[in-house]
């Protein structure tokens, strides 16, 4: 009976995060936060998918790859809720290279350490029958590890939600608060799957609650930011607006290298410097134009400039400047209309 609940809810969680991870791909562009939660849901589904696989295999080896790929599914999808964390909080947020590599360390690592496990028996110490119908796994102290990073992650996706529900802005603390109380399913499934597998509890339904849990926590995640306040977290209109401007609009951060521009700046950009590479967003913007603007990136100033193409031709430009401030009212950079 036992068996069979635990597919049961294994099934569910795989269905669940499907549906939201389909749903939330199509729509990925509109903001990193729902690109972050179809990760976290797909993530989820390949997890509860191969754990199902496991749980029924009566191959110790098969339970043993099975298992290797789930959990580098629950590295993923952890890392995926502190990537939604930091988006919901930011809304400016991207994913560098640098966190990426940071965030990918980890799996890495545990992969290695899996596909060498038969040398230490560190990850998987053994597999043995646990009675007619299924395989029991006894887990090494890279496990645990493991669990407590995945632990820690999701605590300090919290604890990045939980300044901004505090002091970000009114209109958006029930976005914060949603996504903040939205967690606990994570955080309950996984306690007690840990549970089920350190013995401590001898049920085997436990061991399905994590996936169950993470897959709940990305539906809700994925609801509250279409339905809550999607429009707020990000300019739906953004993308036919900016690009149809006929004026040259150009956002940089604090430290003067371009984040976005629309066509009208880049092809005014492609005029002072043509040797630009395809996608320029990310060069300082003397690069981009061949010019500083220096004084000029304070908030609310206007002023004109002239600026000379490579054919000697003077353009004048009349700028406009306005800050961008993050949740906490702190300038992380400029933009401009000119």
């Amino acid at each position: 009976m036992g068996q069979l609940i635990a597919t049961l809810l294994f099934t569910l969680s795989a269905m669940l995060a499907s549906a939201v991870a389909g749903t939330g791909w199509r729509r990925r562009r509109s903001a990193p936060a729902v690109g972050a939660v179809s990760v976290i849901a797909a993530s989820t589904a390949a997890w509860s998918l191969t754990a199902v696989a496991g749980y029924l295999a009566d191959d110790p080896s098969v339970a043993t790859l099975t298992a290797g790929v789930s959990l580098a599914g629950i590295s993923v999808t952890t890392a995926g809720f502190l990537c939604l964390a930091l988006a919901v909080a930011d809304r400016f947020w991207r994913l560098s290279r640098r966190t990426a590599l940071l965030l990918a360390a980890e799996p890495l690592l545990l992969v290695a350490a899996l596909l060498t496990n038969p040398w230490h028996g560190l990850v998987i110490s053994s597999i043995a029958p646990r009675d007619s119908d299924w395989l029991l796994i006894d887990f090494g102290p890279l496990f645990w590890a493991h669990g407590l990073y995945s632990y820690v992650l999701l605590v300090a996706a919290g604890m990045l939600l939980i300044r901004p529900w505090l002091s970000g802005p009114r209109s958006q603390h029930r976005l914060y608060g949603f996504v903040l109380v939205s967690l606990l399913p994570s955080f309950l499934g996984g306690g007690a799957t840990l549970l089920g597998y350190s013995g401590a509890v001898d049920a085997a339904p436990l061991l399905a609650l994590a996936p169950l849990g993470f897959g709940a926590t990305a539906f809700l995640h994925y609801w509250a930011l279409t339905r809550l306040s999607l429009f707020e977290l990000v300019p739906v209109t953004r993308t036919r607006l900016f690009d149809m401007i006929g004026d040259m609009v150009m956002t940089i951060d604090g430290t003067g290298r371009v984040l976005d521009l629309n066509p009208a700046a880049e092809r005014l950009a492609r005029r002072l410097t043509p040797d630009l590479p395809g996608r320029p967003v990310g060069l300082p913007l003397a690069d981009v134009f061949g010019v500083s603007l220096g004084g000029c990136l304070a908030d609310g100033v206007e002023t004109d400039k002239t600026v000379t193409d490579v054919h000697g031709r003077a353009i004048d430009l009349n700028i406009h400047v306005s800050a961008l401030r993050d949740s906490r009212q702190t300038t992380i950079g400029w933009a401009f209309v000119a």
